[in-house]
């Protein structure tokens, strides 16, 4: 019989057996999981054994909300990760001195807060490259900056009208600075390099390597870049499959656009779901949506104006609620999961209203509507009593719940203000509430997506390397517990799949992450330090850390 057994502390994430000292696999799943003298009865002599001596042992991770197909800006373009300006022209020029082929310079990166209040200009790339189009993303992905010659490949001047819910911003004569925000930035397409499905291929799997060096054996893909080939990337995670190179589950969705028919998404979307519906590794079950854009570029959309800019509280990107009622009832009503992004009040307001009205209108189908709310920045105590009684998922993003002076004191507090600044971000209101809760790093966003980091910002709030900042919100700490459970339990049903996953029980997937330390009893200050020793997805080993421990 193809039986083991592992030893070792092991978290569950299952309230009936929150700790076991042994776990049964057969057949990749679990059989037993108990104490040591309970599992002896499993053991014969074909039996074999596995010992974690140090350690815990904890379900495998689930990543809520990253772009995968988005890693091609990082294996085919500059990353900047400087603090200044000129820290981001010497590093754009280093990468295009090693590519000198490249037609397109096309990265990602910047912070917004790193400028002044005019933002990035095309000028400061030009100083850079002036002969070739340079298009970088924003670390939030919500704006653009290019140089001129980008400018002028995408036909964009003082005549260029801004698109909906986008900006081309310009200076006091009129002219584009170079400075996209929002929708404006796909504007920029004709100037950015094309992606094939080879290079797709590769950015999923580079994205699968990093993911399992983190722990994850799960992952949710919100949206497909509007630059993207969809086709292309289905194509890839069709032939990854059918070469047997996928080892973890890739949950994907089409997102609709303000700027295309929602029917014509939906209908591309259910065409998706039937055609992998019998896909070992590749799903996609969910449809994306935005409601607001972001603080710091004044488009997120606030219940109160923003503290710098009176009679300002940015805009939903559907004015209309009804016909923000009539998209999302439609989407549920072909049963499709829900992730929305949401990152002020009045946008978390919007998305309430209208799924509160579709879950009223619509039956309840056998497995109940899954909807889940990603970033929610600025959230009031009523949205979230309002959140468990739809049965919403909050899908919260902990790499960014700290003092980062880049964001926080250069633009959270100006933007919001010191009381609405120090409020946001809510993490245990959720939890106490009983709102079910999972987190994502927004990859590319968060750069790596580190899940201990991940499980350290949720604990202490504090970042080991800005202690002197002060901890964001200390009423929002939450216990290691609670946090194992949003990286685990909380993925799983975000992505209804906790009957398969999340938790280590019986009949459930042998999918389980050793770490190098037990963050159940180590000095919570340090639980950024652990390390991910190995993966384990359906009983078998997929990654295993070369540095000793």
């Amino acid at each position: 019989m193809d039986r083991t057994i592992v030893y070792g502390k092991i978290w569950t994430g299952d309230d009936r057996c929150p700790l076991a000292e042994a776990m049964v696999i057969s057949k990749g799943r679990i059989l037993a999981l108990g104490t040591a003298k309970q599992i002896e009865a499993y053991k014969n002599h074909q039996t074999n054994e596995m010992h974690c001596e140090t350690g815990l042992i904890i379900p495998g991770i689930t990543e809520g909300h990253a772009h995968v197909n988005q890693m091609v800006e990082l294996l085919f373009g500059p990353f900047v990760d400087g603090k200044t300006v000129p820290a981001y022209q010497k590093q754009i020029r280093n990468w295009i001195d090693k590519h000198p082929e490249a037609q397109y310079i096309y990265g990602c990166g910047f912070e917004n807060g790193v400028f002044n209040s005019n933002g990035p200009t095309a000028a400061q790339l030009d100083a850079v490259e002036k002969d070739r189009p340079i298009v970088m993303a924003s670390s939030d992905h919500h704006s653009y900056w290019v140089n001129t010659k980008a400018l002028a490949l995408s036909g964009i001047d003082a005549s260029t009208p801004n698109p909906i819910n986008g900006e081309i911003v310009k200076d006091a004569d009129g002219n584009p600075t170079g400075w996209l925000k929002e929708t404006a930035s796909a504007l920029a397409k004709p100037a950015m390099p094309e992606m094939n499905k080879a290079a797709y291929k590769k950015a999923i799997l580079a994205y699968q390597d990093m993911a399992l060096s983190y722990g994850v054996t799960s992952v949710y893909e919100p949206m497909m870049a509007t630059e993207a080939k969809v086709e292309d990337i289905v194509q890839a995670y069709e032939e990854l499959t059918a070469e047997g190179r996928l080892v973890l589950d890739f949950h994907v969705s089409q997102a609709i656009r303000e700027s295309e028919d929602p029917e014509a998404t939906l209908q591309r979307s259910l065409k998706l779901r039937e055609k992998f519906q019998d896909n070992p590794h590749v799903s996609f079950d969910t449809i994306k949506m935005f409601m607001d854009g972001v603080i710091e570029g004044h488009t997120a959309y606030l219940r109160d104006d923003y503290a710098d800019a009176p009679g300002d509280c940015g805009a939903c990107v559907y004015p209309d609620q009804n016909v923000l009622n009539a998209i999302v009832k439609r989407v549920l009503a072909e049963n499709f999961h829900l992730h929305v992004h949401a990152i002020g009040d009045a946008a978390l307001d919007a998305i309430l209203t209208a799924v509160e009205a579709a879950e009223n209108a619509l039956p309840e189908p056998a497995g109940g509507f899954h909807v889940a709310v990603t970033h929610l920045q600025i959230v009031a105590p009523d949205q979230i009593e309002k959140m468990k009684q739809l049965g919403i998922t909050a899908v919260v993003n902990p790499y960014w719940h700290w003092k980062d002076p880049v964001y926080y004191d250069a633009l959270e507090v100006p933007y919001l203000g010191e009381e609405r600044a120090a409020a946001e971000y809510p993490v245990a209101s959720f939890v106490k509430s009983g709102v079910m809760t999972s987190q994502g790093s927004d990859f590319p966003v968060t750069v790596p997506p580190d899940t201990m980091l991940c499980l350290h910002l949720m604990v202490n709030r504090l970042h080991p390397d800005f202690t002197k900042a002060g901890v964001l919100g200390p009423e929002e700490c939450v216990s290691v517990d609670e946090a194992l459970k949003i990286l685990t339990v909380g993925g799983a049903i975000q992505n209804d799949v906790d009957e398969t996953s999340g938790s280590l029980s019986p009949g459930k997937k042998a999918n389980f992450v050793m770490l190098d330390q037990d963050v159940t009893a180590i000095e919570k200050t340090k639980l950024f330090q652990t390390k991910i020793k190995s993966v384990w997805i359906d009983g078998k080993q997929v990654y295993q850390r070369h540095e000793s421990f």
